[in-house]
């Protein structure tokens, strides 16, 4: 099932989002929704702030007015980390939590009586897990979240997990590489963002494909990937320029 967002009829109407619809046209409101979906998706319902990457997962070539859509209409919020988030959003899926929750409760209790009228005397007998079927399915959503670690970040102290890729030989990302990836890039996921970085910097394909596939295909919510993105802002704020780049990424990353 696919994840719920409010979507108010009137939302167009708002005066935040009428302001910016003036300026910005149906692209600026195209680009505060998906903004929206992207947050809806993201823990906390935030994400690092980071224009170049949110344009790149939209497909839009227009960086600066991501850039006004999240900042100059009072439509987001940010905090000290500089990650954006929306009130709006927030507000909306809390009323929508407690709404399901309410149902939930209510189908459970009906569920319970109509349990009881069928099965008269024996309506509490409605199977009850063992204490050992209890330890199992723990043991199992265990093993589960286990395995969707090993999937995405390294553990902790793992130095040979990231040290040997450098040693892999690939040659360096390419255009066509980058063409290629973006290709196949699907919606909430930034790749080709990662293969542009990589191809300006000269690092090889082996390091690219290491860092999408441990940050779940760059999507935009993943903490490896926020982690990425703030990296890149601050080697070109404050103009660095690493002697060997696919080895400060890397150990950036996984340190």
């Amino acid at each position: 099932m696919y994840n719920y967002i409010p979507h108010p009829s009137n939302c167009r109407v708002t005066s935040n989002v009428l302001r910016m619809l003036m300026r910005e046209g149906v692209a600026g409101y195209g680009i505060y929704w998906m903004l929206l979906e992207m947050l809806r998706d993201a823990p906390e319902f935030k994400m690092f702030y980071f224009p170049e990457s949110f344009a790149y997962a939209m497909h839009c070539q227009d960086v600066d007015q991501v850039s006004r859509v999240c900042k100059d209409y009072g439509l987001f919020e940010f905090d000290e980390k500089d990650y954006i988030a929306s009130r709006w959003l927030e507000e909306a899926m809390g009323e929508y939590s407690d709404k399901k929750a309410k149902l939930q409760e209510a189908g459970r209790r009906g569920a319970a009586k109509r349990w009881a009228s069928a099965h008269g005397s024996d309506g509490q007998a409605i199977a009850t897990p063992s204490v050992e079927d209890g330890q199992a399915i723990a043991y199992n959503n265990t093993q589960h979240i286990v395995t969707q670690q090993d999937i995405t970040l390294p553990k902790q102290g793992e130095a040979v997990d990231w040290r040997g890729v450098l040693s892999i030989e690939s040659q360096a990302v390419s255009m066509d590489y980058v063409t290629m990836i973006c290709e196949t890039a699907v919606e909430g996921h930034a790749p080709g963002y990662v293969a542009q970085i990589c191809q300006r910097y000269k690092i090889s394909e082996a390091v690219c494909n290491f860092i999408c596939e441990r940050s779940d295909n760059a999507s935009l919510t993943h903490p490896l990937y926020t982690k990425f993105c703030a990296l890149v802002r601050r080697i070109e704020r404050e103009k660095w320029h690493p002697e060997h780049p696919a080895n400060f990424f890397l150990s950036k990353l996984f340190s």
